[in-house]
């Protein structure tokens, strides 16, 4: 047994409440069946950094992050996190398995890459999906993002590397032979970082492994395991990740040429699975979140929201003898008309982040001065927050209803589901008994999310006619 293995069994054993460790595919490492997602964790927020710290110390060993998350901030949370709790930075003597990814070009790495292409010395096979964000696999990003994952991680080697949705490919070009030829040479790169004990394994996180095959952006395990046996006999391409939900049941319903779904297609290549996106599902373009919200009384509500309505308003009117307001402040008079149109928790909060706070931040420095202005603004933010935190509970109750709903067909469908427990809890339930799932990601931004998650019940077993059934609602 090799010392990461030893370090690994002498961490999990102190969890045996926790649901067994499963081994990642060929590479012997033992995970724990939830991995901490680390998709919108920070550096600079506590709450992250007391989830990881919770998660590691209710037993979760497997971290899962990006170069690109949170434009590298997650890395740097982690690599913090895990020198602040004393986790030895050598990989062998942790019991750590951390893995990150490499593909999206943002934040100081975009900067990077631009400023490269306007000096002629462009990074060869770059992809500019937009402004914001551009994609690249080739060897010399690789090499460069790894070298400044390891440093933000505080690591010496990570156990992991994932190209990152690789598929970003074919935003501006149809070429499946070329797909393949830049994952093989990527490949090749990873096979020497491996030899260079930078990484223990690679592998691939794609959203299009679950795609039909019929759909020219499906990336193909079969052809991506071929092109890895081209580079290396015995290649160190062990991993895979794509998402797996309620919602998005593709990983499982769909049937690929060979007869096999993915799940199984791993299975024949001993390769490790990894899902993610456990509660957040994608449906015709909307977001649907599989997690219980809390309920409020609906009758008192909806009289503070009444009420609240009216003062905002007829405050935002007092001063309209003075000064003309722009749009972005007379929110008060806006929700009142365009509050219903509004269907749940989620599009609110994609308002309150795009639009409402944003705007408002800006248009309240176009206001004149004055102290009565001043005066007008200081009372009118506090009548807006007050208005905008009963328009959270009230979104919050809709998707309450929404949850509620589909809690209810899972139950009705397999009654042995219990009615105690959160959506969310069902939902990883039932993603434990879909076979060959080595671990679940689970977002978990806060000690609370954690919680919820550790304590989900496992004592529900499931056959195979079982588990279709459940998948094929939704």
């Amino acid at each position: 047994m090799s010392s990461k293995s030893q370090s690994i069994d002498s961490f999990l054993t102190k969890f045996p409440e926790l649901p067994a460790p499963r081994i990642l595919g060929e590479t012997a490492i033992k995970v724990s069946p939830f991995g901490f997602g680390a998709y919108r964790v920070n550096n600079e927020n506590k709450f992250h950094k007391k989830a990881l710290e919770e998660a590691i110390n209710s037993g979760i060993n497997l971290i899962d992050t990006s170069s690109n998350y949170s434009l590298g901030s997650s890395e740097e949370m982690i690599g913090n996190s895990l020198k602040a709790m004393a986790f030895p930075e050598n990989y062998d003597e942790s019991p750590m398995v951390v893995i990150s990814k490499v593909g999206y070009v943002q934040g100081t790495a975009l900067e990077r890459a631009k400023q490269l292409k306007s000096q002629g010395q462009e990074i060869p096979d770059m992809i500019e999906i937009n402004a914001n964000a551009w994609h690249c696999i080739h060897p010399e990003y690789i090499e460069w993002t790894l070298q400044n994952s390891l440093q933000r991680l505080k690591l010496n080697k990570i156990s992991g590397y994932l190209l990152h949705n690789p598929e970003c490919f074919f935003k501006n070009n149809m070429d499946t032979t070329e797909y393949y030829n830049r994952i093989e040479k990527a490949f090749s790169c990873l096979e020497n970082l491996c030899k260079q004990g930078l990484i223990d394994f690679y592998g691939i996180s794609s959203n299009s492994f679950v795609s039909s095959e019929q759909s020219h952006e499906h990336t193909s395990l079969i052809e991506c395991w071929n092109r890895a046996q081209k580079v290396s006999k015995n290649p160190r391409f062990k991993i895979i990740q794509f998402p797996y939900n309620l919602v998005e049941s593709e990983a499982w319903t769909n049937q690929l040429k060979s007869g096999l779904n993915i799940f199984d297609q791993a299975k024949e290549y001993k390769m490790g699975v990894l899902v993610n996106r456990p509660f957040n599902a994608f449906k015709q373009d909307r977001l649907m979140r599989l997690a219980s919200f809390a309920h409020h009384e609906e009758a008192q509500l909806k009289a503070e929201l009444h009420t609240a309505l009216q003062d905002i308003i007829a405050h935002e009117r007092s001063i309209e003898d003075k000064v003309s307001l722009p749009q972005e402040l007379i929110w008060g008079q806006i929700l009142r008309t365009h509050f219903q149109e509004i269907e749940d928790l989620i599009d609110w909060i994609d308002l309150l982040n795009s639009q409402i706070v944003p705007t408002y931040q800006k248009a309240k420095n176009r206001l004149p001065p004055g102290r009565d202005i001043q005066s007008w603004l200081l009372v009118h933010e506090a009548k807006l927050q007050s208005l905008l935190k009963i328009l959270y509970r009230n979104y919050e109750n809709q998707s309450a209803i929404k949850s509620e709903h589909i809690k209810g067909q899972l139950i009705e469908a397999c009654p042995k589901i219990s009615k105690k427990l959160s959506l969310s809890q069902i939902a990883l339930q039932i993603y434990l008994n879909t076979p060959h799932v080595d671990s679940i990601l689970c977002g978990m931004r806060s000690p609370t999310y954690v919680g919820d998650i550790l304590d989900t019940p496992m004592d529900l077993d499931l056959n195979r006619q079982e588990l279709e059934t459940l998948l094929s609602l939704f």
